[in-house]
């Protein structure tokens, strides 16, 4: 199966808690497209942390009983780790599901050094040397 490389940025602190696996639903507005994602593809989304951070959003985590650490949480215009999309959903009970998708995320990896790019709107494509240094990095993920 062909294995597709997306890149999502997310405001922080989510994209830190998406990336280290502390939250495994990505809420968004809509689902992706075909083409962002081939028939008979995976998609595996690097997780992005843009230049905006969320304070509702550390609260909103943090009464969920997500702890989060001051300097890795607000790292910004990074991708901090990896995941696979493996489904999107229009219900949950995913105590941090609010929709009206549910990006349900799994193998969600964290970088040990995150990798500084300029992010986009929407799922974008990665520069051929940053996927090529994500690919190295995450075994999971074939060539």
């Amino acid at each position: 199966m062909k294995q597709v490389l997306r890149g999502l940025t997310l405001y922080q602190p989510w994209a830190y808690a998406v990336a280290t696996g502390l939250k495994t639903v990505e809420n968004r507005k809509w689902k992706p497209s075909a083409a962002f994602l081939p028939p008979q593809a995976e998609l595996w989304i690097a997780i992005h942390a843009g230049a905006t951070y969320d304070l509702a959003g550390e609260l909103f985590l943090q009464k969920h009983g997500v702890a989060l650490p001051k300097e890795p949480s607000r790292v910004k215009g990074a991708i901090l780790g990896i995941g696979r999309l493996v489904s999107c959903v229009t219900q949950s009970d995913h105590p941090m599901f609010f929709g009206p998708w549910g990006w349900n995320l799994d193998q969600l990896q964290a970088l040990a050094t995150p990798i500084c790019v300029k992010g986009q709107m929407s799922l974008w494509e990665l520069e051929p040397a940053h996927e090529a240094q994500l690919r190295a990095l995450i075994p999971s993920i074939a060539p």
